[in-house]
């Protein structure tokens, strides 16, 4: 089991690896979906699939997306299921927040698949 402190106490963004860089993202329990942020995917050397085939809505307003199969660890525990989109629009909200620029956003679907808990008395995300 690992437990990993919020790099912020206004959100919770924790740090996971893709291809072996860093990223921040956001734990977003109200996500139905767990997106990339598009404009690092040269960065990161993102592994992009096919279109997904209707465009995705959310407080960013309505974007097209597609299947990232590159997945995100947090220690050795894979988190898969990625789209990749433009979501700038919260980028900047979350930076305004915290400070922070995070690269992606992870669901609460893809939580339940890694056991992943949250304690919001202290800002603590565990990993099963």
């Amino acid at each position: 089991m690992e437990r990993i402190n919020s790099l912020s106490d206004k959100r919770i963004i924790i740090t996971a690896k893709m291809n072996g860089r860093d990223a921040k993202f956001l734990i977003d329990t109200g996500a139905t979906v767990g997106v990339i942020s598009r404009n690092i995917q040269k960065k990161y050397g993102l592994s992009v699939g096919r279109k997904f085939p209707k465009p995705l809505v959310g407080a960013g307003g309505e974007f097209d997306a597609f299947y990232c199969n590159t997945p995100a660890y947090i220690g050795n525990r894979p988190i898969t299921q990625f789209l990749l989109a433009d979501i700038s629009g919260v980028v900047e909200s979350v930076k305004s927040q915290t400070g922070m620029e995070i690269q992606g956003i992870i669901s609460l679907a893809q939580m339940r698949m890694v056991g992943m808990t949250i304690n919001t008395n202290d800002n603590t995300v565990t990993v099963a």
